[in-house]
């Protein structure tokens, strides 16, 4: 089963087979409570970020998060929890909290699956997954070569307040108890460096910031404003 890259050779601990696997084990548990209908949201994302300043290595950031969302429908009364532990018994304990907290909730007409014509089973393909095979000394190097950047446009820039630099890729798996199923993973990358520029006793700060899916498209960018 293969795995959702972070960064570099970095991975997500789930693969998107795995999350399915999980959103159907919720399903399933909820029916077996007695449940009517029951949805599951299960996600995860991570990834690196960084922040130079006067071309040094200020902070060096991994994150990982997990969750997993359960609503659970008792005829018109529902009941939602949330867990960051993905382990078989947690997930268990969190449906039945879901459960419990339908079971004695109002009644309300609008607690109910989304009707099937309002579902898309056949989503187009946005291209939004393109993790950066960069490892940490690149990062820094990038970010670097992005707070000189700053610093070389223009005489009155007399400091920055550093370049930060961020690489993450997440994916989700959302499953419904009338069938449906689906997900998709995605990219994030950023590069972003404020600067401070003075003239005649005043002082002006702003940002530039890069915000693609393609890694590739940050470096471009860097490359042709260091030319």
């Amino acid at each position: 089963m293969s795995k959702i890259k972070m960064f570099g050779k970095t991975e997500l601990p789930h693969s998107p087979e795995e999350l399915k696997q999980i959103s159907e084990d919720i399903l399933l548990h909820a029916k077996k409570l007695g449940a009517t209908e029951a949805t599951a949201l299960v996600k995860e994302n991570g990834g690196l970020s960084l922040k130079v300043r006067k071309q040094k290595i200020d902070t060096i950031k991994h994150h990982l998060n997990k969750q997993i969302s359960i609503s659970i429908f008792c005829k018109n009364k529902s009941g939602a929890a949330q867990t960051s532990d993905f382990s078989r018994s947690s997930i268990e304990r969190t449906v039945e909290s879901a459960f419990n907290i339908a079971r004695f909730t109002s009644e309300n007409d609008d607690f109910q699956l989304p009707a099937e014509e309002d579902l898309e089973h056949n989503p187009p393909a946005l291209d939004l997954y393109h993790p950066w095979d960069i490892s940490i000394s690149d990062a820094v190097k990038l970010a670097t070569r992005a707070e000189s950047a700053a610093l070389s446009q223009d005489p009155r820039i007399t400091n920055t307040d550093g370049a930060n630099f961020g690489s993450e890729s997440s994916h989700f798996v959302l499953a419904m108890s009338n069938g449906f199923m689906g997900g998709y993973a995605t990219s994030a990358h950023y590069l972003f460096c404020s600067a401070l520029a003075e003239e005649s006793g005043l002082k002006q700060m702003d940002g530039w910031l890069i915000l693609p899916t393609n890694g590739g498209h940050a470096v471009k960018r860097v490359k042709s404003l260091t030319r």
